[in-house]
């Protein structure tokens, strides 16, 4: 399963969509600084989301993750995706061949777990293994009232079990057996024991490398050697010596200070970090490719 080919790889580089270009610069650089309406915050290149979906395959991330789409929020200035994700990833699947598959947080009290299950189970198999499937309680920035946590963690419970035991109107339900990994992400009211005792991994929002330190060291005594990963929101500029800056969970630098940033988390015990691109003037066609030539080959095999 993609749980024991990320494992093996110890410590490796994702990235997560939208890998199209900067059309996220909306209302954020230069002269094209304005208020954006939702229609123009969600404008996708399908074609370009291909090209460098399959750039990043070919050259040697571990992942490349996704996350649900389930609202549009009116303040947000970067939408992630807008389509539905295991219809995404399935396509996604079909047009590369390495790339490990990461859904970075279907929101479970909002879908019915056993078509969640399916979906997942069909992926799997059709990807030669290489989902995961990242899952949460409530969707970033949302807040609902209502028993999503009672929801979740059975939502969860179902996802986990290894043969179903139960019964729908004298029917046995299928698929059966569990073919995918499962990382709890975004999980509010969940502390770090639930999650270290029901997940496969955690897949921790991005945060500052002290902030991930004491998460870590919580988690490898809750959960012991299972996969801590995360996200780092990364302002790339392509100059070697660009000077880190963070500007709340954004991390604005060149090569060396990312470089020196993944190190860090590398060392605190983090297996896997997904880069977010975010508010960047740069092509990310030469983000890929400057990442590709420079940063991974300082720590996974490309």
């Amino acid at each position: 399963m993609a749980f024991e080919k990320l494992y093996k790889m110890g410590f490796s580089v994702g990235i997560a969509l939208p890998l199209n270009p900067p059309f996220d610069n909306i209302g954020q650089r230069g002269d094209q600084h304005r208020e954006a309406s939702a229609p123009e915050k969600v404008r996708l290149n399908i074609h370009e989301h291909k090209l460098r979906v399959q750039q990043a395959d070919r050259l040697g991330f571990s992942a490349v993750w996704m996350p649900d789409t389930t609202f549009h929020y009116q303040d947000s200035q970067n939408i992630a995706q807008i389509f539905e994700t295991f219809s995404y990833l399935g396509y996604l699947a079909c047009i590369t061949t390495d790339i490990l598959l990461g859904a970075s947080g279907i929101t479970l009290p909002l879908k019915q777990p056993m078509l969640v299950k399916t979906s997942a189970q069909t992926l799997a198999r059709l990807s030669q293994h290489r989902l995961i499937l990242g899952v949460g309680s409530l969707p970033y920035g949302a807040s609902f009232k209502g028993p999503e946590q009672a929801l979740y963690q059975q939502a969860v419970d179902w996802l986990m079990r290894k043969h179903c035991d139960g019964m729908l109107d004298g029917k046995l339900a299928i698929p059966a057996p569990k073919a995918f990994c499962v990382y709890g992400t975004h999980i509010k009211g969940n502390d770090i024991e639930w999650q270290g005792a029901n997940m496969d991994g955690w897949l921790a929002p991005a945060a500052s490398c002290e902030q991930h330190s004491v998460q870590v060291a919580k988690w490898r005594c809750l959960a012991g050697n299972k996969p801590y990963a995360c996200f780092l929101q990364l302002d790339f500029c392509n100059q070697q010596d660009t000077a880190a800056q963070r500007i709340g969970p954004v991390l604005r630098t060149g090569i060396n200070g990312l470089i020196q940033e993944l190190d860090a988390l590398r060392r605190i015990g983090v297996n896997h970090v997904a880069l977010q691109l975010v508010n960047t003037a740069l092509p990310t066609e030469v983000i890929i490719d400057d990442l590709a030539n420079w940063v991974l080959p300082e720590f996974q095999r490309v």
